[in-house]
């Protein structure tokens, strides 16, 4: 019945908060979100929370996938469309073989470079040299190597997985010290509350009022008394 809309009127929901993603795309190329076609890139997308697939497809070039995190902040999705026939991980092996003709192994800008490509949050690092196997974890999140170097058996001549996962859970207690600390310096702090002096106080004010005005009179008083006996006293 039409009475039952207003006999019990519906409540809105509160609307979940929405975030941006900036596709930059090439134009043309054919934009999905979450397998429902949203337009041709580049595009400015509003989504919802939770997580998301994003899809570009073009004609002609191998299809690009990228998982959009569950988080509530903005962000920019870069695409590279690579065409078929050519090497998707072309700068990924000159990357590599760069870091292998380093001198020192241990520079973090390659590793940095490298892990955001990829979208990697730890590598491990492994050198090779007079038979002795150094290896080091290396921290995207922390920008810096989070383990020391270990000095590990040669390859065959003993078992890795125990120092290589011992100081991998070291590295992992770094980040989350770390990750404590930051939102420890972002969340708002709570500011003493300053004493105020007693002679800022309004009803201080209106006391010492109150105690002059008392004082007063009885001074006033006193002296017209005084002035009655010397008139009394020096009366002829």
């Amino acid at each position: 019945p039409e009475g039952i809309w207003s006999a019990y009127p519906l409540a809105p929901l509160p609307l979940a908060p929405r975030r941006m993603v900036n596709v930059k795309a090439p134009p043309g190329a054919q934009v999905f979100l979450d397998d429902q076609l949203v337009g041709k890139g580049p595009q400015k997308l509003a989504v919802g929370p939770g997580g998301h697939r994003l899809r570009v497809e073009l004609e002609g070039h191998r299809i690009f996938f990228r998982e959009i995190g569950a988080s509530t902040a903005s962000l920019t999705v870069r695409v590279s469309l690579v065409p078929f026939g050519a090497d998707a991980f072309a700068e990924v092996r000159r990357e590599l073989a760069a870091l292998r003709r380093a001198s020192d192994p241990w520079k973090t800008e390659p590793l940095l470079r490298l892990s955001r490509r990829l979208f990697i949050d730890h590598v491990l690092v492994c050198v090779l040299r007079g038979g002795s196997l150094k290896a080091r974890w290396f921290s995207a999140r922390l920008k810096r190597f989070a383990s020391p170097v270990l000095s590990l058996p040669a390859p065959g001549a003993g078992s890795l997985r125990a120092p290589v996962v011992a100081a991998y859970g070291r590295m992992l207690a770094a980040e989350r010290k770390r990750a404590k600390e930051l939102a420890a310096s972002r969340a708002p702090r709570h500011r003493k509350p300053r004493e105020v002096k007693l002679w800022k106080k309004w009803y201080f004010w209106v006391a010492a009022a109150l105690v002059a005005g008392v004082v007063a009179a009885f001074a006033i008083k006193d002296s017209v008394t005084e002035e009655k006996v010397i008139l009394r006293v020096t009366r002829p």
